[in-house]
């Protein structure tokens, strides 16, 4: 099934390797740099799951989840780190983030978090 993953990330090589390997994987992907040009994207397109980094310049990760879930709240949320202190991240899933991923990561981790995630919807 194709689904639309957003990737909000301010490390452009992590954004376009996520990208490359997600299109592979047959997903439409989108990508933003910072999560105020994210949350733009998703007011133009219809996402299923957004991979956020929690910092961020220009709105960062904890942001982005707490506008989504005012305003989208059926779009999946994967937040991810490298050096963020765990509360950030557990203030994450409190905040309405579905899971979370500490950097460095397996692309195998992250696809099996990006399958559960969504396979209980039905694409759009």
């Amino acid at each position: 099934m194709t689904y639309t993953i957003l990737i909000i990330d301010d490390d452009e090589t992590l954004r376009e390797m996520l990208r490359e390997v997600l299109t592979r994987s047959g997903h439409h992907v989108l990508s933003a740099e910072n999560g105020e040009l994210g949350i733009k994207l998703i007011e133009i397109h219809s996402v299923d799951l957004v991979i956020t980094d929690i910092y961020m310049p220009h709105t960062d990760g904890l942001e982005v989840t707490i506008k989504l879930r005012e305003t989208h709240p059926e779009i999946k949320i994967i937040v991810i780190s490298g050096n963020a202190p765990e509360f950030y991240v557990d203030s994450a899933i409190m905040l309405g983030a579905h899971d979370s991923l500490k950097k460095p990561f397996q692309l195998s981790e992250l696809e099996s978090k990006i399958n559960s995630l969504l396979s209980v919807d039905t694409p759009k």
